[in-house]
C-alpha cells in the first residue's frame, strides 16, 4: 500500500499539537507496516529540519504557482497523491480536498473555533466549518480523538455515526519521568529555583491563562513566597502582556513566563512540577493531562468538553470561570502530599491505556478496512467508543 499524508502541520519551525502527534503516529505506523510506503507531503520553507523516519517514509515538497483559495490542499495535494499512485489520502487537520481523487480519511480533532469564536477571524471560522462539511461528504472515514468530539460531529453536522471512529492520542514517545538529579540541568538552565505550578499558556482565551494569573494572585502569600507559577508556550507579545498584568497584580516576582520550550526540556519541566494547572474551557482531547500522568505530575483541570472523558478520576477538578476555585485547589495540591500521591498513582494507571502504537494500529485498521473491506475487520472499539 502507498499512503499519502497532508503533513504541513509537521513541517513547521516549531511543530505543536497536530504536528507533534503526526510525528509519533507515522513513526509507529511505518514500524507496524514496513512493507507499506508513506509519503508525507508538505510545502517548502516551513521547517528547520526534516524529522527522521523509517526508510518506508518519504517526505516530499510540492508547491503550486499563485496559491489562492486554498489551492494547495484543494488541487495540488490530491493530484500529486494520485500521480504518485497512492492508494489512500490521509488529511489529519480537520479538512480535506473537495475534489476526491482517492479514498480519503480525515482526522477532525475538535470544533473549538465554532464553540469559542472569540478572537478568531470570521473568514477562518467559515473555512473551518466548510472543511468539516467537505470531510462529511468526501471522507470514507472520519477519525477523532475523543467521544465528545464524535458526538458533537454527529449532533451538529448530522454525520453518520458509522462514519466516525474514535482514536485517542497518546503521550509523546520521548516523554518520561526524570528524577531530581536527571532534571536538575534543565531546571537550572530555565532558572527555576523554587518549586512551581506549571501551566501551558496561550493567547487563546479558551486556554484560560489570564484566569490562571488571576487565580495565582488569589493564592495565599505564603504559597507565592515558596512557589512560582511557570507559564510556557505563549508568543513573545503575549508574554510581555502577561508580565505587565502580573506587575499590576503585584505578583510578578512569583510568575515566570517563557515563550518557547525545547522538546527535549519537556520531560524535565513536567517531572519537576508540583502540579500541572490545565483550567481550559474547551478541548478536543486533553493531551497535556496524559503527558503529566506519564511524568508523575498531579493535574488540576476543568470538567468541560472532552476533559472529564480523558481525566476521569485521575485529577482534581476546578471551575475554570472561578479563579478562587483554582486558587483553593492549588493550595490543596501543595499542602496535601497524600492527595498528590493518590493523583500520581491514578494517573500512572490511566496513562498505561494510551500509546501511539495502539493509535497507529487503529489508523492502519481503518485504512485496511477502506481499501480491502471484504478481507478486513472494523477496528475494535476502544472504551471511548463503548461509552457512546
Amino acid at each position: 500500500m502507498r499512503i499519502a499524508v497532508d503533513a504541513r502541520t509537521l513541517f513547521t519551525p516549531s511543530p505543536r499539537g497536530i504536528g507533534k502527534t503526526l510525528l509519533d503516529l507515522y513513526r509507529c505506523a511505518a514500524e507496524i507496516k514496513p512493507n507499506w510506503n508513506f509519503t508525507l507531503y508538505h510545502r517548502k520553507g516551513q521547517f528547520d529540519h526534516i524529522p527522521k523516519f523509517n526508510n518506508n517514509v518519504e517526505t516530499k515538497t510540492i508547491e503550486i504557482p499563485g496559491d489562492r483559495f486554498d489551492a494547495w490542499q484543494q488541487l495540488r495535494l490530491p493530484f500529486a497523491a494520485w500521480a504518485d499512485k497512492a492508494d489512500l489520502l490521509h488529511c489529519p487537520a480537520n479538512s480535506c480536498p473537495k475534489i476526491k481523487t482517492l479514498p480519503t480519511v480525515v482526522t477532525i480533532h475538535d470544533i473549538i473555533p465554532l464553540d469559542r469564536p472569540k478572537g478568531i477571524p470570521e473568514t477562518f471560522i467559515k473555512q473551518f466549518r466548510l472543511g468539516i462539511k467537505n470531510a462529511s461528504t468526501n471522507a470514507d472515514t472520519i477519525l477523532t480523538p475523543s467521544n465528545y468530539t464524535r458526538k458533537r460531529l454527529i449532533q451538529d453536522f448530522k454525520i453518520s455515526p458509522n462514519k466516525i471512529q474514535v482514536n485517542p492520542w497518546a503521550p509523546s514517545q520521548n516523554l518520561e519521568y526524570l528524577d531530581n538529579i536527571q532534571r536538575r540541568k534543565v531546571l537550572t538552565a530555565m532558572q527555576l529555583q523554587k518549586p512551581y505550578i506549571l501551566h501551558f499558556g496561550a493567547k487563546d482565551e479558551r486556554k484560560n491563562t489570564e484566569g490562571m494569573i488571576n487565580a495565582w494572585a488569589m493564592t495565599d502569600k505564603t504559597v507565592r513566597q515558596y512557589y512560582d507559577l511557570f507559564i510556557v508556550g505563549v508568543d513573545e507579545q503575549t508574554r510581555l502582556t502577561y508580565i505587565e498584568k502580573a506587575k499590576r497584580l503585584g505578583i510578578a516576582s512569583s510568575i515566570y513566563i517563557e515563550s518557547y520550550l525545547p522538546d527535549n526540556f519537556l520531560s524535565s519541566i513536567l517531572s519537576g512540577a508540583t502540579a500541572l494547572a490545565y483550567p481550559s474551557f474547551s478541548e478536543g482531547f486533553g493531551l497535556p493531562i496524559i503527558d503529566a500522568w506519564t511524568t508523575r505530575t498531579p493535574v488540576i483541570t476543568s470538567k468541560l468538553t472532552s476533559l472529564p472523558e480523558v481525566a476521569r478520576d485521575g485529577v482534581v477538578y476546578i471551575d475554570p470561570s472561578d479563579p478562587c476555585s483554582i486558587a483553593r485547589v492549588i493550595k490543596r495540591i501543595i499542602s496535601e502530599p497524600i492527595l498528590r500521591q493518590r493523583l500520581i498513582s491514578k494517573g500512572l494507571t490511566h496513562a498505561k491505556k494510551y500509546s501511539w502504537m495502539k493509535t497507529a494500529h487503529c489508523l492502519i485498521d481503518t485504512f485496511e478496512n477502506i481499501l480491502n473491506p471484504q478481507t478486513t475487520h472494523l477496528p475494535t472499539p476502544n472504551k471511548h467508543q463503548k461509552a457512546a
